[in-house]
């Protein structure tokens, strides 16, 4: 079963292509997988933070949710940090694990 570090280390060898392809500023890894609380059924959570300007962002999402998907066959939740709820921002910005 794939893990934390599976998709962290995926994360850090496709930076730049993230960074170019998808206008990425800043991603990175939360929930189950983070917690190391997985299960076979457990979708992946990314954090983005995408480039001022960024052209499409409900395309280039949806995009990057298959770019993940199919690397790691799992569903995939992608989250923007700039529109996170107030009610789960403090606790996802505590456990998430970025990537520079």
């Amino acid at each position: 079963m794939i893990g934390k570090e599976d998709i962290l280390r995926f994360i850090r060898q496709n930076r730049q292509y993230l960074k170019e392809l998808f206008y990425i500023k800043k991603i990175g890894l939360f929930g189950s997988f983070v917690q190391n609380e997985q299960t076979e059924d457990s979708d992946i959570d990314i954090i983005i933070k995408l480039e001022d300007n960024t052209p499409s962002i409900y395309e280039l999402k949806e995009e990057l949710g298959v770019f993940f998907g199919d690397q790691f066959q799992r569903d995939v939740d992608i989250a923007r940090k700039k529109y996170l709820k107030s009610y789960v921002k403090v606790q996802i910005n505590n456990e998430a694990v970025y990537v520079e």
